[in-house]
């Protein structure tokens, strides 16, 4: 039997509505677990807020990031809670950094920064300016020289040249203020290595970056945090 051509071209037509269909589900299926796994997410970090005073900065600063942490760190001050910042992140936008940077420095309740996993780039200074800084026995440390869009035009090159400029002797002053070494040896760091990575909490703690390594269980730690930090006081 001869299939005329339009009978063949639907039913083509029909197995490729199949194919697609089955496609669908399968991204619908993937979307439903990203999603799932996004909710998850979220009510772990509520729960840390809520329940350890703890804020998570573990995932690359973006004005997204930041606006998390704004939300969090106003409603844990507002409760006059002390707060704890984990610091795990590849690093990210410098002006958010920086904002965030002030909000811990002009916080009214005392701020805990503990360091674990890879603490990088804008990070660093998260971690070095809290009121009592932790790292972990493995938490890892880099610091790197800053990278910007220098424009299509030499008077915007100009411009975002002596932004940069002026981002990365803030830095310096800011890590002066917040370990032993003065701005000039952050600054020569940054030009003897394009990334300059400390290993190890034992090293970072050397650096004058944290104040001690924590050996214990991070929860026992965070339930024990408000107790601890009224100690030190």
């Amino acid at each position: 039997m001869v299939k005329l051509p339009f009978l063949k071209q639907l039913e083509e037509e029909e197995e490729f509505i199949e194919e697609d269909c089955i496609v669908t589900e399968e991204f619908s299926s993937s979307c439903n677990n990203i999603q799932a796994e996004q909710k998850l997410i979220y009510q772990y970090n509520s729960n840390c807020i809520e329940k350890e005073g703890t804020i998570l900065v573990t995932d690359e600063i973006d004005p997204t990031v930041y606006n998390s942490f704004l939300v969090a760190f106003r409603n844990l001050e507002s409760q006059g809670k002390p707060i704890n910042i984990i610091v795990n992140t590849p690093g990210g936008d410098i002006t958010c950094m920086f904002s965030m940077y002030d909000m811990i420095q002009s916080s009214s309740v005392p701020v805990t920064t503990i360091g674990t996993g890879a603490v990088c780039s804008a990070g660093v200074l998260l971690l070095a300016c809290g009121k009592y800084r932790y790292v972990t026995e493995n938490c890892t440390l880099m610091s790197h020289q800053g990278s910007y869009d220098a424009g299509e035009k030499f008077d915007e090159f100009k411009s975002r040249y002596k932004f940069a400029k002026w981002c990365e002797e803030r830095w310096c002053t800011l890590m002066a203020r917040h370990t032993p070494k003065d701005a000039s040896h952050w600054k020569r760091a940054g030009e003897r290595e394009a990334e300059l990575w400390i290993l190890g909490g034992s090293a970072i703690v050397d650096a004058g970056i944290a104040d001690k390594v924590i050996d214990m269980p991070m929860i026992e730690f965070f339930g024990q945090n408000n107790e601890t930090t009224k100690r030190q006081e």
